[in-house]
């Protein structure tokens, strides 16, 4: 969209945030390349929907789909750029793309996918999106999908390793041969800022924190521990 992007991620032994982390570091990257620019391109963290594929899959492909036209920027959803929709109606794509996994929702035979997809994605019948079974605003599918799911998680969200900020933050200065206490006190030296930033980084991708929590932990400013995280991100791509 003109501020904003859906996105329908199937997750399997990667986890949501280190997908997302290394998506939009990437992406940044290409993007600031290309048009000659600096700093961040996203603001603030996403927000995530736990969506039963079984119950409301169609409905979440035809809703990113028709995003566009809602905001009137096209009057179908093959004219607009830089969506999938082009890609799904004519059965091919980029590498990227699943499709296949896609289609599955529609039909056994790609052939029959494809044709209940166009007909479904043109029709103004059936259930919106927005009008899906919601639980905690975190999880949208059946009574039985949102129960299995908490079972796993106490607040309804995949399960994160369970440590604390602070004991990662131990182990990590342990690892890095720098005093804790210095990484939460007057510490201003580069190898500090360093392993704050290896601290935030582990602290989002294998227990969900988010860097503003990380960096109130650290009496930081949140900005200054985003850009580290950024920079140590830089260093492991090249």
């Amino acid at each position: 969209m003109d501020n904003h992007v859906h996105l329908a991620i199937e997750i399997a032994d990667v986890g949501l945030p280190k997908t997302m982390a290394g998506l939009q570091s990437s992406y940044t990257q290409w993007f600031n390349r290309k048009y000659r620019r600096v700093g961040h391109l996203f603001q603030g963290r996403y927000k995530a929907i736990l969506v039963d594929r079984e119950s409301y899959g169609q409905v979440l492909i035809r809703y990113i789909h028709r995003n566009p036209i809602e905001a009137r920027l096209v009057k179908r959803d093959v004219d607009y750029e830089w969506s999938s929709a082009r890609a799904w109606f004519r059965g091919a794509g980029p590498d990227w793309l699943d499709l296949a996994a896609g289609l599955r929702l529609f039909g056994s035979s790609s052939k029959r996918a494809l044709a209940v997809y166009r007909a479904y994605r043109a029709g103004d019948g059936g259930m919106e999106y927005a009008d899906a079974e919601t639980a905690g605003q975190q999880i949208k599918g059946s009574e039985e999908f949102v129960e299995s799911i908490r079972r796993t998680s106490d607040d309804g969200r995949p399960k994160h390793r369970r440590v604390s900020l602070e004991n990662l933050a131990r182990e990590v200065a342990r690892e890095e041969g720098v005093p804790l206490a210095s990484l939460r006190t007057s510490g201003k030296g580069r190898k500090e800022a360093r392993t704050r930033a290896i601290v935030a980084r582990r602290a989002l991708e294998q227990c969900g924190l988010s860097l503003a929590a990380t960096a109130r932990f650290f009496n930081k400013d949140g900005s200054t521990l985003v850009r580290a995280v950024e920079r140590l991100r830089k260093e492991g791509e090249n």
